[in-house]
């Protein structure tokens, strides 16, 4: 900043310093440092007796206030440093960290941007930028972000498991894999890094590796609802049908939810219960159609239970000997509603044809 420059600053102040000197004075009333004096418009640039307080003491001011828990002070000072200096990259960071904290993300999103133009090689500022994008939802600008910080720290754990997730959310989970293994091997007792992994291994084929993977990170934790249904899922796949049943129903006796419910409906089927999953399906369906329409029609379950309760009954007509007609066309009146509501199933289009006529 040129001489000029200064001088135009202090007479026409931006909108937000005066407020952020109002913060300071009144943090610095307990403190050992003097703010009142410094950079108001009209005054000296300097406290009596002192030196001007350039952007670098303003970041260290900032960071003693943050040690102290003052974050609406650590702030202001932070904003006043880069006002003195735009290059002040601690103060940008400090900023950014402070709205993360809020969750104030997009004013996050500048603060680390402005970081990360001054210094790309700075490797906090590029993984908080990473965390923000993927809190905003652009998920591969998160992507992006968290390579160049993984390129700085190879070793990081928080890089290595959210690349993983987001890898995920973008359905890329071939790519997740390798750093979701990698969070594992850096913090081997986390369980979120487990879960995350177990779940990528699920999605790939991998049951027996994800089974291994899903029980490591119940050792560590307490699993959410999606993630012992991904585990139920797994041992489906590896016909442990019985444990599954009991994972299930502890989930279902701990809080319900219609993923739930539609997988204990498909373990019954499975083990040849049809008229119990018949009942389970009828669940599903009754407490999905009790939602507001833009929400049952968003949840997988819903079709799933629609599709099962005919399977269920078309199975229990071919169990019968095939004697009790309405039985096959009840089956083929659910799969027709489903497929009214998601057209684009050619298996249950296949089953209509096989046995929209009797004795089929």
């Amino acid at each position: 900043m040129n001489d000029h420059t200064r001088s135009r600053s202090h007479s026409a102040a931006p909108s937000w310093l005066l407020p952020a000197l109002a913060l300071l004075t009144a943090a610095g009333c307990s403190g050992d440092w003097t703010w009142d004096w410094a950079y108001v418009p009209g005054r000296a640039a300097s406290p009596p007796g002192g030196a001007p307080r350039g952007g670098h003491q303003l970041v260290e001011d900032g960071q003693r206030y943050r040690d102290r828990g003052l974050n609406d002070a650590a702030l202001a000072s932070f904003a006043l440093a880069v006002a003195e200096d735009p290059r002040q990259v601690p103060a940008h960071i400090g900023m950014g960290d402070i709205y993360r904290e809020r969750g104030q993300y997009d004013r996050a999103r500048h603060s680390y941007e402005q970081a990360t133009a001054l210094e790309p090689a700075n490797y906090h500022a590029q993984y908080h930028l990473a965390l923000v994008y993927h809190h905003l939802g652009q998920v591969s600008r998160a992507v992006r972000g968290y390579l160049i910080a993984l390129t700085l720290e190879p070793d990081s754990y928080g890089a290595n498991r959210h690349l993983a997730a987001a890898y995920l959310q973008l359905g890329r989970t071939a790519e997740a894999l390798p750093y979701a293994r990698r969070a594992t091997e850096l913090d081997d007792e986390s369980h979120a890094a487990w879960a995350q992994y177990a779940e990528a291994l699920r999605v790939l084929g991998r049951y027996e590796e994800a089974d291994a993977a899903y029980r490591r990170a119940a050792e560590l934790g307490t699993p959410d609802p999606a993630i012992v249904l991904g585990h139920v899922r797994a041992m489906i796949e590896l016909e442990q049908f019985d444990e599954a049943q009991r994972m299930l129903q502890r989930l279902l006796d701990d809080k319900s939810t219609l993923d739930a419910r539609e997988r204990m409906a498909f373990l019954k089927f499975r083990s040849g219960r049809y008229q119990r999953a018949l009942h389970h399906y009828g669940q599903v369906v009754d407490e999905a159609e009790a939602l507001p329409e833009p929400q049952r029609l968003a949840e997988p379950a819903y079709i799933r239970a629609i599709n099962g309760r005919g399977v269920s009954l078309m199975a229990m007509y071919i169990q019968d000997g095939r004697q009790d007609d309405r039985l096959r066309q009840q089956a083929l009146e659910a799969w027709r509603m489903s497929l009214r509501l998601n057209p684009d199933q050619p298996r249950i289009k296949d089953l209509i044809a096989r046995y929209q006529r009797r004795g089929g």
